[in-house]
């Protein structure tokens, strides 16, 4: 298997992430789990439009996603 730095693997997820799993799922949290604890970002309720808690962290994935 090749190695894929980490930097590679960051563009990769957020494009799968918001056009491959986001869109199957009928309800979604998404969670930056960087620091010590666990801190919410977005959730997308049943039937619910999303709702972004972390603004800057939403962003950097949409960004990618998008690039």
């Amino acid at each position: 298997m090749p190695y894929l730095p980490s930097s590679s693997l960051v563009p990769l997820l957020g494009i799968n992430l918001m056009q491959l799993y986001l869109p199957l799922c009928h309800t979604w949290v998404i969670y930056n789990n960087s620091g010590d604890e666990p801190h919410l970002v977005a959730e997308r309720p049943f039937n619910q439009q999303v709702i972004i808690y972390d603004s800057s962290i939403w962003q950097q994935i949409t960004e990618v996603a998008h690039d």
